[in-house]
């Protein structure tokens, strides 16, 4: 994760995705960035949402999005 002039940036995603089993990684790092202060106004998560593509990865990455307490902005990958 970095932090910039507002903006907090949660990526490449395809190093944090949900895969089955998983999404550890990207909980964490949606729990640093809800604990950035200051506040960032913009976080932006860039790369591959999730591993293979499956709805139950789909399902994960949706609640643990659901966490983050600032806007936020998703620019998908190119495989997804």
């Amino acid at each position: 994760m970095r932090y910039w002039r507002g903006a907090s940036h949660l990526g490449p995603l395809q190093h944090l995705y949900c895969e089955r089993g998983g999404g550890a990684t990207f909980a964490t790092a949606v729990t640093a960035s809800n604990r950035l202060n200051p506040e960032p106004q913009l976080v932006l998560i860039t790369g591959d949402l999730t591993d293979e593509g499956l709805p139950e990865e789909y399902e994960m990455l949706h609640e643990l999005l659901a966490q983050l307490t600032h806007p936020n902005m998703v620019l998908p990958g190119n495989q997804r």
